[in-house]
């Protein structure tokens, strides 16, 4: 949700009845009873001011950059100078697949696959993406990179290794996965 809107006018139906009221029995010097006519087309003034004072608030925000959309945000753009606001376009993020055992070979994850995360949003990939010895790789060469500077700063923290030593030892020796796993001991 975007921040919460700017309120340049008070729109509570209570307070302008209130202020109505008070306005008209210190005119009239009469007290306004509560189902008098009176009190009826005060209520009924209150409401057209509340639907004004709405009304007022969103034009407000519709003249803060921040707060303004569609063509009332272009409109601010031109008068500001600013460039154009750039077309909409889908979503993109980068998601990273596991296999669960060692394969022979790399696999694939063909174009269009589903995937979802904790938000709810679906996602589905563009490409057909290959899961490969190198992507082994890089995953413990960034457990090796973040362990060694979580320590050289004293920070208690520990990248986690996901790739499991079976696979580790195919690309690898076994001296480097054990200091591997020391780096990762907290």
């Amino acid at each position: 949700m975007r921040n919460p809107e700017y309120q340049f006018a008070d729109t509570s139906a209570e307070a302008i009845v209130a202020r109505l009221v008070s306005d008209y029995e210190k005119n009239t010097g009469a007290a306004v009873q509560p189902a008098s006519p009176e009190r009826q087309i005060i209520q009924w003034v209150a409401s057209i001011l509340v639907q004004e004072r709405v009304l007022m608030n969103v034009i407000g925000n519709q003249n803060i950059p921040s707060r303004a959309e569609g063509e009332n945000l272009d409109a601010l753009a031109q008068l500001l100078k600013l460039q154009g606001r750039p077309q909409a376009q889908p979503a993109v993020c980068t998601q990273r697949f596991y296999i669960s055992e060692a394969q022979q070979s790399a696999v694939l994850v063909p174009q269009g696959t589903r995937v979802t995360c904790s938000g709810g949003l679906i996602w589905e990939t563009v490409e057909d993406v290959y899961i490969c010895p190198m992507h082994k790789a890089r995953a413990l060469a960034n457990a090796y990179y973040w362990n060694r500077l979580y320590r050289a700063r004293g920070e208690g923290k520990r990248f986690q290794i996901h790739v499991p030593k079976d696979w580790a030892l195919e690309i690898l020796p076994e001296e480097e996965w054990e200091l591997l796993k020391r780096l990762e001991e907290k």
